[in-house]
């Protein structure tokens, strides 16, 4: 079929539509031939992905709407979703945690509650988010599986690991203490290691 379809560009005559009666063959990638859990999110390669080393809140961003899809999947199939305790639009959150990477004095989207539990909202979303639509997935992800995708491998990580640097070198104390393992679980600790730009303290 390849080929009758090549023989295509050689016409001159035109419009063309062309019936072909065979049928593709089925995906490699089919839910039922899929075996074990991948990444949800594919940047693809060469100069069309984002460097998120580069490009932090580009990256972010193309990450979010690459798993918009899968999350909406997830509150179909489920019929309800973990998201939304904080009262705030998600992306309103997400332009909180880039802003609050770079300076920890970033106004509150609550002014009713503390810095430190602004942050962890937010973290907590954004968490509800990422794992809701990994676990659309196919390939029934276990929770370390999300877990490692979300701090290790995702951009959303990347911005964590920058924030809990950031609440380390703080002056606040509440901070200092929720980079100890609020921010980045105790079973992700090995990522702490990693080397990340970290802003002049701000708190």
């Amino acid at each position: 079929m390849l080929r009758a379809v090549l023989s295509l560009l050689e016409r001159t005559d035109g419009p063309i539509l062309e019936d072909f009666d065979e049928e593709p063959p089925a995906s490699e990638m089919s839910d039922e031939n899929m075996e074990g859990w991948t990444c949800p999110v594919n940047f693809g390669d060469g100069e069309q992905a984002v460097d998120a080393d580069t490009d932090l809140a580009g990256a972010l961003a193309q990450e979010m709407a690459q798993l918009q899809s899968w999350y909406d999947l997830a509150v179909e199939k489920n019929g309800k979703t973990t998201l939304g305790i904080s009262e705030t639009p998600l992306d309103a959150l997400t332009v909180y945690l880039l802003c609050f990477a770079d300076d920890l004095n970033t106004p509150l989207f609550r002014d009713d509650l503390p810095r430190f539990q602004n942050l962890k909202l937010a973290i907590d979303e954004h968490k509800a988010f990422y794992f809701e639509a990994g676990a659309a997935k196919p390939g029934n992800p276990s929770d370390t599986d999300l877990a490692n995708w979300f701090y290790s491998d995702s951009v959303i990580g990347k911005l964590l690991l920058k924030i809990n640097a950031a609440c380390m070198a703080s002056d606040d104390e509440v901070l200092r203490h929720m980079s100890d393992r609020r921010i980045i679980p105790v079973q992700q600790r090995h990522l702490k290691g990693m080397k990340v730009d970290v802003p002049s303290p701000t708190g």
